[in-house]
Parts: structure tokens; sequence; C-alpha cells
């Protein structure tokens, strides 16, 4: 297979009615240009959400500072390139990428996610940030 790069700083597709802004990222995010390799990316999950339970989107934010979560522009790398996703993200309800935080026009926070649709193909879906996450929204997150 063709070695693929992911260009983490672009501008991710975004809906008209959707806005990104500089002060509401984590600023740990995974930045800059990488080989893309779906292997040296972990399904990132807070205690609460491994034992059963949930964490409420802003808390979940805060935590996620500090770790090199996959920003949005993955999502769209992705989608373009399904093939390269690993076989075993098939068995995750939710991959969200937290590394671009988008509002909408009523300042609610969201975040991009993908997830394997019916046995068939992947598709993308968006997270209001204001909603408990549990063990099936995991984080994109990269590690060496």
């Amino acid at each position: 297979m063709e070695k693929l790069i992911v260009n983490l700083d672009a501008t991710p597709a975004t809906p008209s009615h959707l806005q990104i802004n500089p002060e509401d990222q984590i600023t740990s995010q995974a930045k800059g240009e990488i080989e893309w390799d779906g292997e040296k990316v972990v399904f990132h999950l807070e205690s609460e959400q491994v034992a059963g339970g949930c964490v409420q989107g802003y808390d979940l934010k805060k935590r996620l500072m500090g770790l090199p979560v996959l920003p949005a522009a993955t999502v769209d790398f992705l989608l373009a390139h399904p093939e390269t996703i690993p076989e075993s993200w098939k068995t995750k309800k939710v991959i969200l990428f937290w590394g671009t935080f988008f509002r909408d026009v009523d300042g609610r926070g969201m975040v991009r996610g993908i997830y394997w649709w019916s046995n068939e193909r992947w598709c993308e879906t968006w997270a209001f940030v204001s909603e408990g996450f549990d063990a099936g929204f995991g984080t994109a997150v990269l590690v060496d």
C-alpha cells in the first residue's frame, strides 16, 4: 500500500452553520503532517467510560488536554481513504476527533466523528459536547 500523508493542520470540511474558534481548541492536539498508520491511533476512554458510566462532554474536553488528540482534518482524510481505516475500528460505536472543536450558530460545542454504518461503509457524525459520553464514544489519540 502506498504511503499516505495526512495534513493535521488542514482546515477541515466545515458546514456553513458551524465555526472553529482558536480559543476553543485543545492545544495539545496532534499537528503537522504525518504518514497515516491507523495502528498508531488509540481509542481513548476515561476510567468512568470503561467502568460503564459516562463523562460529560465539557469535562471530557478538559481531561483530554495534554493528549495528542486528532483533529477533524483526519475525518476528511479517512472518508477519502476508507481502505486505510483499521478493521478493528469497525467494532467501535463512534470514534471522535476532539482536536477540532466546533460551535454552531447558537454557541453549542460539537465534535466530529466517524462510525461503521450497517456493516457497509464509514460515515461521519457530529456529537454535541453538552452530552454525556459512554464507552461507545472513544477519542482518537495519536501514539508514538
